[in-house]
């Protein structure tokens, strides 16, 4: 008759008398039976699960504590709960200080943790290559912008909570994109899910253009693209919100709202350049000429939903002054 031998103490064997088995025993969780590393018959122990190639993150190990499985391959995807790399739908589903833009998350250079990025918009601006993507967090960063190369600044958001907001600090204008007249080559600027307020100083009349944003140009060389993006609250003598000067200026799903104006063009005034809005608004902005946009000699296009109502002027019309605006009324 055939004992069970120490090493072999889990299933069931042969008797030796060839009448039967004997049964030696079952493993108790979490060891298994031909358990161990490498896994040996009839031993109880626990051999680690090897990840799936189908999976990633983190899951519970049968021999207690967790498997780490495979990253994602592209490291911008998110591992969902059910253990499959999918594209994101927020950025509550990223990393901390992280951004999802396009499905894809992207770590942000400018938030509002010291440790882990930039804390200044213009730091990042100044340090970052030409061509570049500025990231930026949630968060109110105050302080003016310049911006002077091929650059794009991705925020969080224009409107609700966990937006990005570009504040000026009681400051004008809050950024200003400045080509200069001997510049042979243009440079094109996006600004993206972001709000640019504060560009004012309290209590004093404006003597200077563009309170939200200034931009100088020639030959309309400057490029301005705006998406997803609130000018709201600035104040300036010319361009209470935008102030234009011969350069090419876009507004996509944009909103030019609450601005001033002492002079002209409460939320808008271009010069020689052009200013095209698609499915973007301006609107209760106030100015002496002009409150929502005031045009002179440049172009204004109005496409897709997009519309020029309920401003204000001292001296009519209140929408859109200066050269005809086509689309404008009132």
């Amino acid at each position: 008759m055939t004992n069970c031998p120490a090493p072999l103490n889990c299933n069931s064997i042969d008797n030796g008398c060839g009448t039967g088995t004997i049964d030696c025993g079952v493993c108790t969780h979490p060891n298994t039976c031909e358990g161990g590393t490498p896994p040996t018959p009839n031993v109880c122990g626990c051999t680690p699960p090897a990840c799936p190639s189908n999976l990633c993150g983190d899951f519970d190990r049968p021999c207690g504590g967790m498997i780490s499985c495979n990253p994602c391959q592209n490291p911008r995807l998110i591992c969902t709960i059910d253990g499959g790399c999918l594209p994101c739908g927020n950025s509550d589903q990223c990393r901390p200080n992280h951004l999802c833009v396009g499905g894809e998350c992207f770590a942000c250079n400018v938030c509002d943790d010291p440790d882990e990025c930039n804390g200044s918009v213009q730091t990042a601006v100044d340090g970052a290559d030409p061509d570049s993507i500025i990231y930026i967090c949630p968060g109110i960063y105050k302080g003016t912008i310049r911006v002077d190369k091929n650059l794009t600044l991705i925020g969080a958001g224009s409107e609700g909570e966990g937006n990005t907001v570009l504040h000026g600090g009681d400051n004008r204008p809050v950024i200003t994109i400045h080509l200069d007249d001997s510049a042979d080559q243009g440079i094109t600027v996006v600004f993206q899910s972001v709000t640019i307020t504060g560009g004012l100083v309290p209590d004093t009349v404006p003597t200077g253009d563009g309170g939200g944003i200034f931009i100088h140009s020639h030959q309309a060389l400057a490029t301005l693209a705006m998406m997803d993006c609130v000018v709201f609250g600035n104040k300036a003598d010319l361009g209470g919100g935008v102030f234009n000067s011969d350069g090419a200026v876009s507004l996509k799903d944009c909103k030019v709202l609450e601005n001033e104006a002492t002079s002209n063009g409460g939320g808008i005034y271009t010069a020689l350049g052009s200013v095209a809005l698609n499915d973007s608004h301006v609107t209760d902005n106030t100015a002496n000429q002009g409150g929502g946009i005031y045009s002179d000699f440049g172009t204004v296009t109005l496409d897709g939903e997009s519309s020029v109502t309920g401003n204000t002027a001292a001296v009519g019309p209140n929408n859109c002054a200066g050269n005809s605006v086509t689309g404008c009324t009132g």
